[in-house]
């Protein structure tokens, strides 16, 4: 199950490319680059939950 929404990640990334890159137009986000992200994110994720202390029941960053 992806944790990330597919289209909305590709959006941004190419309106970023727009803004931080002007004399480049990309007008396509390959899937391999879309598997990468989800991969640092749900890694960055996990990162986070073992630096939080463990009491309490809710997790608060």
């Amino acid at each position: 199950m992806s944790l990330l929404n597919k289209s909305a990640v590709r959006k941004h990334l190419l309106e970023r490319a727009a803004l931080k890159r002007p004399g480049w137009k990309p007008t396509r986000v390959s899937e391999n680059t879309l598997f990468r992200i989800e991969a640092e994110f749900r890694e960055r994720l996990d990162r986070l939950l073992h630096s939080l202390p463990s009491k309490g029941k809710t997790i608060q960053y």
